[in-house]
């Protein structure tokens, strides 16, 4: 079951926005109709429930937007930690450009081509879906190549000492910094916390389409509806935040590799 409710959550923050927002949507609004269609046959002037209907809404609906709140903002502040880690590693990606870019050699020029090409593979493989390497983790074989390069850099004394170690360590630091990103959770808001917003806004659906209105038809669809509409607004803006290929956070998570390959283009073909 744990398994089944995992797999259904990570193919669900995996869907593009429109066909996610259809799932939420749908059921919600088949759930509603179902239930507004049945109680329009009860008598008009059955009021007696209405006591209970308004506890058991206000404690439902009051419980649902506060989760809904609390996970919004977890998620937020998780992808926006993303973020900061990687300004964190393409600050350093850069540094150690530039000073290769201060070295009178051909090497050097290869050993920026591989950081770019480090920085090309993060993007594809890596921050779009914010959560794995890739299968051949060839943004980590990057790595390796420029650190080779620049021992050998060394021990050709095409770079003094000072300079070796200031590499290394930017190189050292990109490689934590990576480590912390890929060990970031994912997804970026616990399973257990999904589920349990996910019935609640069910519950908040079903009293709200339940909750005795009166005579006035009209107003039973207004005030269902509108639960249906606040209800998976709020579930569709935290499954947009935690969707990378397409949701709202994409373009903050590319933002540091693209200002990295701005600012420093591939050189032109000769």
């Amino acid at each position: 079951m744990l398994e089944f409710l995992s797999s259904a959550y990570s193919w669900l923050i995996g869907l593009p926005i429109g066909a996610s927002f259809a799932v939420i949507t749908l059921p919600l609004l088949a759930i509603t109709v179902s239930i507004v269609l049945t109680t329009r046959r009860r008598a008009n002037d059955v009021r007696a429930n209405d006591n209970v209907s308004t506890a058991a809404i206000r404690l439902v609906g009051g419980a649902f937007i506060f989760i809904s709140a609390f996970t919004t903002a977890t998620v937020w502040q998780q992808s926006n930690h993303v973020t900061e880690i990687a300004s964190h590693e393409f600050g350093q990606v850069s540094s150690i450009v530039n000073n290769l870019a201060a070295q009178d050699t051909p090497a050097a020029v290869d050993l920026s081509s591989e950081l770019r090409a480090y920085a090309e593979t993060v993007s594809r493989d890596e921050l779009v879906g914010a959560h794995a390497a890739s299968t051949s983790d060839g943004a980590n074989e990057h790595i390796v190549t420029v650190t080779r390069g620049i021992v050998d850099l060394s021990n050709e004394q095409k770079l003094n000492s000072n300079d070796v170690k200031v590499l290394l360590d930017s190189l050292a630091s990109i490689t934590d910094s990576r480590h912390a990103r890929l060990s970031m959770p994912y997804p970026l808001l616990p399973m257990p916390i999904f589920v349990l917003l996910g019935l609640l806004g069910v519950l908040t659906v079903i009293v709200a389409a339940s909750y005795p209105s009166g005579p006035d038809r009209r107003t039973k669809w207004l005030q269902s509806l509108t639960a249906v509409a606040v209800v998976a607004s709020l579930l569709c803006t935290v499954v947009f935040l935690l969707n990378g290929e397409s949701g709202w956070m994409r373009e903050e998570r590319l933002r540091p590799v693209q200002v990295f390959l701005d600012a420093f283009p591939a050189p032109a073909a000769k």
